[in-house]
């Protein structure tokens, strides 16, 4: 029983991720306009934004110094 419980939500979870990365790469096309085909560099930023843990997203800093 434990198992089939574990393999469900197990299940579950995958198909929410699967949805929501889903749903992200379509607004970034239809909002954005980008795509692989379009602004690869742009498509990978956002794509390893949705995986990753932490981290610091910095706008218009033009000349600051930036301390990692």
């Amino acid at each position: 029983m434990a198992k089939r419980i574990n393999a469900a939500a197990s299940a579950n979870a995958t198909n929410i991720v699967i949805t929501a990365t889903s749903n992200a790469y379509k607004q970034l096309n239809n909002d954005l306009g980008i795509n692989p085909g379009n602004n690869l560099d742009k498509f990978i930023y956002y794509s390893n934004l949705q995986t990753q843990d932490g981290g610091n997203v910095l706008f218009n800093i033009q000349k600051a110094f930036v301390k990692p």
